[in-house]
């Protein structure tokens, strides 16, 4: 079983290269943690998807602290016509050459708890289902400051309904603590015919925007696919700012 970790974000409210991060006590990254964890719970090996130009600082990070698992890079570039990338969904269509077993996908800057790449591993090998981890908005939060969520909807089978994308919310202003994704996702291979769908769906409109992974899986359950939500109670925390990195230290300790 594969893990893709997306590491090709801009890092705009962070002010630079936030998955490389210090925040382990040897100077570990949250990607370090996440390769470490994967490995915990059987996954063989991992894909690393990263923008060219900052290559050379993610070689020298890994030089220093050699991952867990075996890894390799991938390239997400930015369109000539663009000035980001095309989001998660192409991020994770670059890797499409690469895999042939069922995958997961996780975020350079988020720390998942080990338990949750367990439950992954788990419904992927038991099922040929897509499935993504459900947290609890309170357990994804570790200050005041405005955060992206994505509220989950799901129905008594815990197949997904709906995703609701909320961009800058104040997790004060949630009623009661639903169940949020925090982009952590299992896939059968089947889901890159899907996403070169929604890709190319989106470069023939001419779109300025992002193609992302909530909006394809979103759109798959509308169509009747079935994706099942796999809820973990336990915190999932990440980087979005760069006064969080003291607190990810401090978890971590």
């Amino acid at each position: 079983m594969h893990v893709i970790v997306l590491a090709a974000g801009l890092g705009t409210r962070f002010g630079g290269i936030k998955q490389l991060a210090a925040v382990g006590p040897n100077g570990e990254a949250i990607v370090d943690v996440l390769l470490a964890r994967a490995a915990a719970c059987g996954y063989h090996d991992a894909l690393i998807v990263i923008r060219p130009e900052i290559e050379a600082e993610v070689v020298d990070h890994f030089a220093r602290h050699p991952p867990a698992l075996p890894s390799r890079y991938v390239h997400q570039s930015v369109p000539p016509d663009r000035d980001k990338p095309l989001g998660t969904a192409d991020a994770v269509l670059q890797c499409r050459a690469a895999i042939d077993a069922p995958f997961v996908v996780v975020n350079a800057d988020d720390l998942y708890p080990q338990h949750a790449f367990a439950l992954l591993a788990d419904h992927l090998s038991s099922s040929n289902e897509h499935g993504l981890v459900g947290f609890r908005l309170r357990h994804t939060v570790i200050s005041d400051r405005p955060v992206s969520r994505a509220l989950l909807s799901f129905d008594a089978t815990e197949h997904l309904a709906a995703i609701d994308e909320r961009r800058a919310i104040e997790p004060a202003t949630i009623s009661g603590n639903p169940w949020v994704s925090m982009n952590m996702w299992g896939f059968q291979p089947s889901i890159m015919e899907d996403l070169a769908g929604a890709v190319d769906r989106f470069l023939a409109r001419g779109g300025s925007g992002e193609v992302l992974l909530p909006d394809v899986a979103a759109q798959l359950a509308t169509s009747g696919v079935r994706l099942r939500v796999i809820p973990c109670e336990e915190p999932c925390i990440g980087i979005t700012y760069a006064e969080d990195v003291s607190i990810v230290r401090a978890a971590l300790a």
